[in-house]
């Protein structure tokens, strides 16, 4: 029997190579590269139902309905179908005549092998015989943080006059829009020559309609012209919500807490159940005035009440108050009013309920001498609310020093005839060294408005509130304002034009045509060190 010997030298050899996947090249990174479309990009005279997209490798689509931007909008989102290195879209909609449509695809397109994106893809046409070349640029700052929005939708009306464009964004799409980018920008391309109302749009359900409460709004407060160069400043503002009595409720006899929706201005609570002759009410507000405390010494359980703001809000409560009262006055420190950190703060002493009765002499401070020395320091003692709960103790505190503050028992009585008991207090107030200040000179545009200006923490609170009338500024044309002992650390500084003089920011009014107050911030940090003295210069511009 022959053997070919030349079959088992080849065996030996397979059997003793390395098995080595074939290389595929390096990782594809790119994103697919549009090779052509029918019709073309930037075709005019469009009259087809169907646009093809053809690439140079497999594709796929995501999230269209979150992704592709069509402007002006259609009512209905394009089918699509990919098929191999295409995709297809077909309208549902018929086209406008005369009209350049822009199609964004955002992040919707991207390669089957490695996922990679074709970032903002633009298909455009238009069923005339031209494309619209003019654009609006501009930016979305929120109106009260002046923070950049992203993401918020853009949109353009056509218009003859500004009163006709009031209930648009209600009822009606836009005839072109954009969304803004991370830095609160946006760019309306391919738009006809004309005159437009803007309206900018936090859309919250992505109708591009103006339809739901909690949506934040902006509007230009002319027509704005595409045949000029624009850069538009539009704020971002949600409306004063329609007032409501959202809880009512009573922790304890002789106390209701009313909670609303909005702040409220001065407010009228009638009792239907019935009043003694000898019944009180107080009313008591908290800071932002949307929670109200109806304190009244009625005797019974149920309370039928009639709620009334000044605004002509009218609403009904029904309350339990079956709870029992506590048998205890009680005082306490209200460490968030005083942080007795400096020596111009004052001591805030808080009761849990109204006081009736009260003896201020009873209240001494004593400030420490040495270890067996204390000597009597004179207090300023009033009330600060109208429901006689806070207290403050003024006088001129030492720095770097220990106090002791005593209260005799049984001398403050509650509107409920509870007594407080003994009240003994030590504190201490940080030298001087350890605070910082600030002098800030403020150079104002012509403005009619009075001005707030505001120092606030890291948290947003406000540390410091200096209000600068209208006079004030038309006679110096410069404010110096010195904020001095602060605590180290980082603050802000906030400028309010009050414009209607209540003391306070507002919002704005769509259907008034009432932009929400102007808000400007330093445009920097201010870093507060122990020990130092910061000089800084403001000029705001008109």
């Amino acid at each position: 029997m022959k053997i070919n010997t030349s079959f088992f030298f080849v065996l030996f050899l397979w059997s003793c190579a390395t098995i080595v996947a074939p290389s595929g090249g390096p990782k594809d990174v790119e994103p697919p590269i549009v090779e052509g479309s029918e019709p073309q990009n930037y075709a005019l005279n469009f009259s087809s139902n169907e646009v093809m997209l053809s690439f140079d490798e497999y594709v796929a689509v995501q999230d269209l309905r979150n992704n592709l931007l069509i402007s002006p909008p259609l009512k209905e989102l394009p089918k699509s179908l990919v098929k191999g290195k295409s995709l297809l879209l077909s309208f549902q909609d018929t086209l406008v005549e005369n009209t350049t449509y822009t199609f964004n695809f955002g992040n919707s397109i991207k390669d089957i092998t490695e996922g990679n994106i074709l970032k903002d893809f633009q298909y455009v046409v238009s069923t005339g015989n031209y494309i619209d070349s003019l654009k609006i640029l501009g930016s979305v700052k929120h109106a009260f943080k002046r923070d950049p929005i992203e993401g918020a939708t853009v949109m353009l009306y056509a218009c003859d006059s500004y009163e006709q464009c009031d209930s648009l964004p209600y009822l009606e799409l836009p005839r072109y829009f954009g969304t803004t980018n991370l830095n609160g920008e946006f760019a309306i391309q391919h738009i006809k020559s004309g005159k437009y109302f803007l309206f900018a749009l936090k859309d919250a359900n992505q109708n591009y309609l103006y339809d739901l409460p909690n949506e934040e709004i902006g509007f230009s407060e002319v027509l704005v012209d595409s045949e000029d160069t624009l850069d538009l400043s539009v704020s971002l503002f949600k409306e004063m919500d329609e007032q409501r009595l959202i809880k009512s409720w009573s922790p304890y006899r002789g106390k209701i807490c009313l909670a609303f929706k909005t702040p409220v201005g001065n407010l009228k609570v009638t009792n239907l159940t019935g009043a003694q002759k000898k019944s009180w009410e107080i009313l008591e507000y908290s800071d932002n005035r949307d929670t109200v405390w109806y304190w009244n010494s009625f005797a019974t359980d149920t309370l039928n009440l009639i709620v009334e703001t000044e605004a002509g809000f009218q609403d009904t409560a029904k309350v339990v108050q079956d709870q029992p009262r506590e048998k205890e006055a009680e005082l306490y420190f209200d460490l968030n009013k005083a942080s007795l950190l400096s020596g111009n703060d004052s001591i805030v002493l808080v009761s849990k309920n109204p006081i009736v009765k009260h003896d201020f002499s009873t209240i001494t401070l004593l400030k420490k001498l040495d270890s067996a020395q204390f000597d009597t320091v004179p207090l300023s003692i009033s009330f600060n609310d109208p429901a006689l709960r806070n207290i403050y103790l003024k006088s001129k505190f030492d720095y770097g020093s220990e106090y002791s503050l005593i209260i005799k028992p049984q001398l403050f009585v509650d509107v409920f005839g509870n007594k407080t008991d003994t009240l003994k207090k030590k504190f201490l107030t940080k030298p001087l060294e350890y605070f910082g200040n600030t002098k800030l000179k403020m150079v104002f545009p012509f403005r009619k408005d009075d001005c707030i200006v505001q120092l606030i923490n890291a948290q947003a609170n406000v540390i410091r509130e200096v209000v600068i009338l209208q006079k004030e500024k038309m006679r110096e044309g410069m404010k110096v304002i010195d904020f001095t002992t602060l605590s180290p650390g980082a603050y802000r500084l906030r400028l309010i034009y009050d414009r209607n003089g209540n003391g306070k920011w507002d919002t704005g009014q769509f259907l008034e045509n009432i932009q929400p107050e102007r808000m400007d911030y330093y445009p920097e940090d201010i870093i507060v060190r122990s020990n130092w003295d910061i000089d800084l210069e403001w000029t705001l511009e008109p």
